[in-house]
């Protein structure tokens, strides 16, 4: 495996925990944020609500964007690290499938061990 792909497998394994802190980051923007609404009875709606609402969809947005893209990589990681673990010929077999058993079930916490200890560990690359 080359060393690009395991720097982006890498990247992949710890990034969904940094997306769902920037989640938490933007919804708290958003809450912050909200839109005043206006008084009852004053019949329009001034343009200052409808700025506010804009920068919160925006921020909504963002924030569902990011979480969409944690759970994508939340699954998909583990998944592609459990093919490398049953590909992988450093290992026995038993140790093969209590690695898959592992990834299947600590998901996104043991993804980032496992690559660190079979990815970039592998020969041919020196562990930096």
């Amino acid at each position: 495996m080359s060393k690009l792909w395991k720097v982006a497998l890498g990247l992949a394994a710890v990034s969904p925990f940094f997306l769902v802190a920037a989640f938490a980051g933007i919804l708290a923007a958003t809450v912050m944020f909200l839109p005043e609404a206006p008084a009852r009875g004053s019949g329009e709606l001034p343009d200052e609500f409808f700025e506010a609402f804009a920068r919160h969809f925006v921020l909504v947005f963002a924030g569902v964007a990011t979480l969409f893209l944690a759970v994508l990589l939340g699954i998909a990681t583990p998944m592609i690290l459990m093919l490398h673990a049953l590909s992988s010929e450093r290992m026995e077999q038993d140790q093969r499938t209590t690695w898959v058993v592992v990834l299947l079930l600590g998901g996104i916490l043991v993804a980032p061990f496992y690559w660190y200890l079979h990815v970039w560990q592998e020969p041919g690359f020196p562990a930096t």
